[in-house]
């Protein structure tokens, strides 16, 4: 997520602490929607990486159960 420019991480944590009383409710709701947008791409990113994680460690399992019946 390095190639967003910004961490996301960050950038949630920093608008979804702030005190929403001092926004009208139009700048709530285009916040609100702007931070769901993030969050989507940030849990569906890190999905995607847990699942290449899994599969990559699968193929590792192979290629070591290979060399072990090699020798």
């Amino acid at each position: 997520m390095k190639a967003l420019g910004d961490n996301p991480f960050q950038l949630l944590y920093k608008h979804t602490s702030e005190g929403l009383h001092t926004m009208s409710d139009e700048e709530c709701m285009e916040k609100a929607e702007v931070v769901n947008q993030v969050l989507e791409f940030v849990i569906k990113k890190i999905h995607e990486e847990k699942s290449e994680i899994l599969l990559v460690r699968d193929r590792i399992k192979k290629l070591k159960a290979k060399e072990d019946t090699a020798s």
